[in-house]
């Protein structure tokens, strides 16, 4: 997508309340450009580069206000992942986003399961990425915050708008680390999770999940989610390591020794 259709898509997007509670951490942060500092340039690489600053102050507000964690903002799939699924998590990608009006349509997503640290969010967030620059509305949640969301929503306000105008409604909605814990043994967290899951699938709205539970696990702990899931997600499996300790950190140190940047992508 070029420069000339992601300023046209992101600046026509209406923020609502849900993301206006976001952009209060982005003018909080810097009024700066998030890349070079309004110097610009920025160098990566050993080279020396001029910086769209409106851009990347559009790209960087927008994935505030979807909650995309800024650890994802300057790295996409195509061009940062390095695991030993490289090929198998581009193929995945890429054909979901190219043929996301189909899948749209019948709200269909995509389930990310494998090692902890092998890519999985990684993958998601370049989805949900690429399609809010299309101008769709998607938002980013852990399930932990989901959990916690959904189950403030009945008594407070901000919850309750968080959990209809995001949650349930956005167009694509990123589900981060499903798991369990000591919670479920009474069927709290299934609960909450069943009530948003329910709702997307019956709306054919897509959910992107991440999980590090194998399929048994899942169904044993979330078996009506698990039976919706399994219907409307595709499942790509990550074999691979833990890229974080190594690959990601060496390149993130490297970076911050050199004064260089990525630039949000």
């Amino acid at each position: 997508m070029n420069r000339e259709q992601i300023i046209h898509n992101l600046s026509k997007r209406s923020l609502n309340d849900a993301d206006r509670m976001h952009l209060e951490k982005f003018f909080r942060l810097t009024s700066k450009c998030p890349t070079c500092g309004d110097r610009g340039f920025y160098r990566f690489e050993g080279e020396k580069f001029d910086c769209d600053c409106e851009v990347q102050r559009l790209l960087y507000k927008h994935y505030l206000a979807a909650n995309i964690p800024s650890l994802y903002h300057d790295i996409c799939v195509d061009k940062h992942f390095v695991g030993a699924d490289r090929k198998t998590v581009i193929e995945a990608v890429t054909n979901y986003l190219e043929h996301f009006e189909d899948y749209q349509h019948f709200g269909l997503g995509l389930t990310f399961s494998g090692w902890l640290g092998s890519g999985k969010t990684f993958a998601m967030t370049s989805i949900l990425k690429s399609l809010l620059q299309q101008g769709y509305e998607v938002y980013f949640i852990t399930f932990s915050e989901l959990i916690n969301v959904w189950g403030s929503s009945w008594s407070d306000e901000k919850s309750k708008r968080l959990l209809n105008d995001r949650l349930l409604s956005a167009e694509v909605l990123g589900l981060d680390e499903l798991r369990t814990d000591a919670r479920n043994n009474g069927g709290f967290l299934a609960g909450g999770l069943d009530d948003v899951i329910r709702h997307r699938t019956a709306n054919r709205l897509p959910t992107l999940i991440t999980t590090n539970m194998l399929p048994q696990q899942e169904e044993d702990e979330f078996e009506k989610v698990f039976s919706l899931l399994s219907e409307s997600n595709e499942r790509v499996i990550f074999t691979g390591k833990d890229l974080r300790p190594d690959t990601i950190a060496e390149t993130t140190h490297t970076l911050a020794k050199r004064g260089e940047r990525r630039p949000i992508c």
